[in-house]
């Protein structure tokens, strides 16, 4: 590897990490702890970082060299090398081997506490609770058990704690049929947990989540995932995770001519900076409003979002309205599925059972506007059921199909 293409990886992690050792980078490089000074020094003349005893710290962070550093001219020399591969390799808690797997989902583990409730609380109310329940959930461990009931070539990777809940993240998925998992393990944030209520007469729910570990997965972690993400037919992920990391990840999975699919929540306004890397995007009425600076009251208002959202450079937009069913629009056509009719339970999970059921249908060579057929009908019937990642088989989408096609 030459001096400049060393110092550009050696930029990238400082954006990344914001700070960087001296003797790990000589070992991640081959090279002595004197050239690695050295670079470390070019880049502060540069003003990029300031160096001290045993390394060095980031100087500025803004988006500009982020994405100045992590642009598709540059994403190969980041992610392709191998000695690169070999010493940032994150450790691998529990794994399946899948040489090429159909769908890769870098995504998010939560323990979901779910009350029932009769009616949700006003701002300083109490309400009582008919149950707590807890469930494995996470929007990336939602979308892989939902594809992985259509397609047998799932991949997910998640970032748990070192606790209770770990345990339960690793019994949950060892027995959730996804082909291939990267378990990754942070002993010093815990497992992500949320808290879910659910009205009872309505199965309308709200949530709030602690991220936890899932949003400190690194370049070290994602380093080890490349070759699934080279090899891979669909790319999906969320927002549940660094973002930083994501839009690594996102902007490798497109260059290397995966179909990529980004559910946006919970949403951050930076993503419409990785929205020429997106193939898919799939906001619900809130995201899609916060995307596109429109409110979406009806049909007529999710057109116009739809078109504002492609215009900021994504491809393909899936604006998924609940029970009113979707809004599709890829810049030539507009099409409005309804919802099918379903006796709602439990609404918690069903952006991620569209999201997970959408994927795999591409991955299986569906055209998007028949996998957008087939993921309506999925999430028609994950709601209901109870539990964000209770999914249904497939055998009940196609006859919800084919009796709505009667």
């Amino acid at each position: 590897m030459n001096k400049n293409d060393r110092q550009r990886l050696i930029k990238t992690r400082l954006i990344l990490d914001k700070e960087v050792s001296v003797k790990a980078l000589a070992g991640t490089f081959s090279v002595t702890e004197r050239t690695i000074r050295n670079d470390l020094q070019a880049l502060a003349d540069k003003h990029i970082c300031e160096m001290f005893y045993g390394g060095a710290k980031l100087l500025r962070h803004d988006d500009n060299i982020y994405f100045e550093s992590t642009s598709i001219n540059n994403i190969s020399t980041l992610l392709e090398t191998p000695a690169l591969t070999r010493a940032w390799r994150g450790p691998v808690t529990n794994t399946a081997s899948v040489t090429s797997p159909d769908i890769y989902i870098l995504g998010s583990f939560n323990i979901d506490i779910v009350l029932e409730v009769n009616e949700f609380p006003k701002v300083g109310e109490s309400v009582l609770a008919h149950s707590t329940k807890y469930y494995g959930g996470g929007k990336g461990a939602n979308q892989a058990i939902a594809a992985a009931k259509i397609n047998d070539h799932v991949h997910l990777t998640i970032k748990v704690g070192q606790d209770l809940f770990a345990d339960r993240a690793k019994n949950y998925l060892a027995n959730a049929n996804i082909a291939s998992l990267n378990i990754l393990e942070d002993p010093e944030h815990p497992t992500g947990n949320a808290v879910i209520l659910v009205s009872q007469p309505t199965g309308e729910n709200k949530i709030a989540i602690n991220l936890g570990a899932n949003s400190h997965i690194t370049v070290d972690d994602i380093i080890h995932d490349l070759d699934s993400i080279r090899d891979c037919r669909v790319f999906l992920t969320q927002l549940e995770n660094n973002f930083d990391i994501m839009s690594l990840a996102i902007t490798y999975a497109k260059k290397c001519g995966a179909t990529t699919i980004l559910n946006p929540t919970p949403y951050n306004e930076c993503v419409k900076k990785i929205l020429p890397f997106v193939d898919i995007i799939t906001p619900n009425e809130i995201e899609a409003s916060d995307l596109s600076g429109l409110v979406i009251k009806d049909n007529e208002s999710a057109r116009l979002a739809a078109e504002k959202i492609y215009n900021l450079g994504v491809k393909n937009v899936i604006i998924t309205l609940g029970d009113k069913g979707c809004h599709y629009f890829n810049g030539h056509r507009h099409i409005h599925l309804a919802g099918h009719k379903a006796a709602v339970i439990d609404s918690s999970g069903a952006g991620d059972s569209f999201n997970g059921s959408l994927a795999a249908s591409i991955a299986n060579g569906k055209s998007i506007e028949d996998a957008l057929i087939f993921a309506n009908a999925f999430a028609s019937l994950k709601v209901e059921r109870r539990g964000a990642s209770n999914m249904p088989d497939i055998t009940l989408v196609q006859a919800r199909l084919s009796k709505n096609q009667m």
